[in-house]
């Protein structure tokens, strides 16, 4: 973002930007970048879980859904015509 306005982009007037990993960098950024933020914590231990499974012969390899939260910050252009 930082090489972008250097470089004259207005954020999020001509480029809107969006993240995906809520890290301590993304809250901090000017301006603070919106971003989908994911329970790490959640991510390891589902891992986990299912590796333990695996190992037992519990379970085959599968597709896990974990869910994730959109942080709103004010990196995205708002499109609507009341904004």
């Amino acid at each position: 973002m930082r090489f972008l306005q250097k470089n004259g982009v207005r954020i999020p007037d001509e480029l809107s930007l969006i993240g995906f990993d809520g890290s301590r960098e993304a809250r901090n950024a000017l301006p603070k970048l919106t971003t989908v933020a994911q329970d790490n914590a959640l991510r390891a231990r589902t891992a986990i879980h299912l590796l333990m499974e695996m190992i037992n012969g519990e379970t085959d390899a599968q597709t896990v859904c974990i869910p994730v939260k959109l942080s709103v910050g004010d990196s995205v252009k708002s499109l609507t015509e009341d904004a």
